[in-house]
């Protein structure tokens, strides 16, 4: 989730889109676990996110 925030932030520059996709992954990572996991219910979320984030830039 780190990972995502960080790259998120990269393209805030070229994309409008990256701000709310960072400010969702923010919102996932309060919702991990210690080990940074998320529930299995979250997982969805976040994988939806991702592909969002693809179709966006593609």
């Amino acid at each position: 989730m780190r990972g995502l925030i960080a790259l998120t932030q990269t393209l805030e520059q070229v994309s409008p889109l990256a701000s709310t996709a960072r400010q969702t992954a923010e919102g996932l990572l309060r919702r991990c676990d210690g080990k940074g996991r998320l529930a299995d219910g979250e997982r969805t979320a976040m994988l939806m996110l991702v592909a969002q984030l693809e179709n966006a830039l593609a």
